[in-house]
């Protein structure tokens, strides 16, 4: 082919290319109005202390991570970062005091944004208020201990939900506003903006903001795909604000803002077609939302930013609340010891000189804390980690029990009791409300060798002197004859106590008492309340006696399919929003009565399912509808 046949094919090749491609934008291009809108750059490093990794890493991880913020903020003037978690500044405390000081000058430099104002970024499904609260109480009392001054701004992004009630808790740690990013728009559609007010049943609220997209990046300088992202998921008509923020830094595994990522942004700072990009903290930015709206309220679009959300921030990660029983539990006998100790103590230190543990039961809350981040408690951590989750646990419980039970020996040592041949007993109700509690005692059966053997006691009384029905059970060790549980219903006032005694009869004849339990089969519990009646497969039917109305019908232990991760994320073929395909029942049942007696009477059922073993034990109470 000759040279200028060559040319000729060239210039024809050229000319049939689409006349527009070549004035189509290149797809990571910026939209037209991208100069128009404003991004606050939040740089962070979210770290979960425990995840895919023991807490003893988390602990390094803390600290290199800080170490890398400090350093970018001494390399660069302008930038900035935000952590929160009271707990791990504590460990730079007792670690790296150096480095504490370092961070207390930052955040009063206005560049290093406290936030958070919690011992840990806990899952807020699971904790009980309490816990909830104590969060705060702990968190925002070591931030002014630590750093001079308390968190103004709630953080927890990471976490799976946030119920309706946190507003209310968050205002009264002084919390005025929260940053969080789940559940995603897909999640819940119903939250209108990035931006909005967030409010309480109580009428508490404050000004929230859902992160859009994510917390993090991977630190390979990509920041500019996020940008676009959010634009296109979240165009600025629909906010009611046109300055955001947008989280960058690699996490999870701590880190932080990198080099790479923060040349880039600096890059996007001088590209005429980007968004306005400046390094800041969550707290200018809420204060700019505060002082805008203050200045010029016809500045905000009042369509969302005015609305109110007065519901749940809800639902991701459903399949965790059904993960790893163990922990749910443990966390909540925990939470009950350390509440019910302190109520004891605090109060017993007043009325009858008991010892008050504050220091011991204030460091088992923040282990109880601890173990209430969101991917622990949640269940969602690597199998290690759950003992020393144990561990944990059965520290705040021992610092509670032990607590309570010295309050209450103090205060039994100072009730009177009149006759040596009997035994007296405290019991107290925690509780605020009048309450019939059961009560378990174990206690030695032989009378005292100058006496005829015989079982003691023969009859249990009340203050008043009255009878109380009583059954017996096997003692805790089968080996010593002497010894025999004796089971009781106790009528108690509200945070308050009643002294029974176990005596002999004295040569009377025992009156015989009346039993509130209705004779009835192996496969039947009754009073005057409930009926509840077994199959042989084990499935339970109850009925309400007093309305006749069936309860429960044939319910038994189902087996359900569940393809999903731990979490139950919804974001595969077998993504799952509720667990609703029975594949399966345990059947076969075993019964067996354990106990029946004038207090209570239990069943134990057991079935099957494959190679599954299910145990229950049901017990129902006299006079009691439950």
């Amino acid at each position: 082919m000759k040279p200028k046949t060559l040319r000729a094919l060239r210039a024809s090749f050229c000319l049939t290319l689409p006349l527009a491609a070549a004035d189509k934008p290149p797809p990571d291009s910026f939209p037209a109005d991208a100069p128009a809108q404003s991004f606050l750059m939040i740089g962070n490093g979210h770290i979960d202390p425990v995840w895919l990794w023991p807490w003893q890493e988390g602990v390094n991880l803390v600290h290199s991570t800080f170490r890398s913020a400090l350093d970018r903020l001494n390399e660069n003037p302008d930038f900035t970062f935000t952590a929160s978690s009271a707990q791990f500044y504590e460990w730079v405390a007792q670690n790296d005091p150096a480095m504490l000081a370092e961070i207390k000058q930052r955040v009063a430099e206005g560049r290093w944004g406290l936030v958070g104002g919690w011992w840990i970024e806990p899952d807020l499904n699971i904790p009980s208020g309490e816990a909830l609260v104590r969060h705060g109480l702990y968190g925002q009392r070591s931030f002014q201990k630590l750093l001079g001054r308390k968190a103004v701004t709630g953080f927890n992004p990471d976490g799976f939900g946030h119920p309706g009630s946190l507003p209310q808790i968050l205002r009264g740690q002084g919390l005025e506003n929260y940053v969080f990013m789940r559940p995603n728009p897909k999640e819940n559609a119903a939250i209108p903006a990035s931006t909005f007010r967030w409010r309480s049943p109580d009428g508490s609220d404050v000004l929230a903001y859902r992160i859009p997209v994510r917390y993090g990046d991977d630190g390979s300088a990509n920041i500019r795909k996020d940008l676009l992202r959010i634009l296109k998921e979240f165009p600025v008509e629909k906010e009611p604000f046109p300055v955001r923020m947008a989280f960058y830094g690699v996490g999870d595994h701590g880190g932080g803002a990198t080099k790479a990522t923060l040349a880039a942004i600096r890059s996007l700072q001088t590209d005429p077609a980007a968004p306005k990009l400046s390094f800041s903290t969550p707290d200018a930015f809420f204060a700019q939302i505060r002082n805008r709206t203050a200045a010029d309220n016809s500045a905000i679009r009042t369509n969302s930013f005015n609305s109110t959300f007065s519901d749940e921030l809800q639902h991701h990660a459903v399949g965790c609340y059904s993960a790893h029983a163990e922990i749910k539990k443990n966390n909540r006998a925990a939470e009950t010891a350390l509440v019910t100790a302190e109520k004891l103590t605090a109060i017993g230190a007043l009325a009858w000189g008991a010892a008050c543990p504050r220091d011991a039961l204030t460091t088992a809350w923040e282990a109880v804390l601890f173990q209430q981040f969101h991917d622990i408690l949640a269940g969602t951590s690597l199998p290690g980690h759950y003992a020393a989750a144990r561990d944990a646990h059965g520290h705040a419980l021992h610092t509670a029990n032990q607590a309570s039970w010295l309050a209450l020996q103090k205060l039994a040592w100072q009730i009177p009791t009149t006759d040596p041949e009997s035994e007296y007993v405290l019991v107290f109700n925690p509780h605020p409300w009048p309450a019939t509690l059961p009560v378990e005692i174990e206690v030695t059966t032989a009378q005292k060798p100058s006496k005829a053997y015989r079982l003691f006691p023969e009859v249990i009384e009340n203050a008043a002197g009255e009878p109380v029905p009583f059954q017996t059970a096997p003692a805790s060790t089968v080996t010593s004859s002497g010894r025999r549980t004796f089971v009781f219903n106790a009528k108690l006032p509200p945070f308050g106590w009643e002294q029974f005694r176990l005596r002999p009869l004295d040569g009377k004849k025992r009156d015989t008492l009346d039993t509130a339990l209705i004779p009835q089969t192996d496969t039947t519990l009754e009073n005057a309340f409930l009926a509840v009646t077994f199959d042989p497969d084990g499935r339970m039917t109850l009925r309400d006696k007093t309305t006749g109305a069936t309860l429960v019908r044939d319910a038994s232990a189902i087996v359900m399919e569940d393809r999903t991760d731990t979490w139950g994320h919804r974001t595969g073929p077998y993504d799952r929003e509720t667990y609703d395909k029975q594949i399966g029942e345990f059947t076969g049942a075993e019964l067996r009565v354990l106990e029946h007696g004038p207090v209570r009477k239990t069943i134990r059922v057991t079935t099957r399912y494959n190679n599954s073993t299910l145990s229950t034990d049901w017990t129902l109470n006299a006079g009691e509808p439950a």
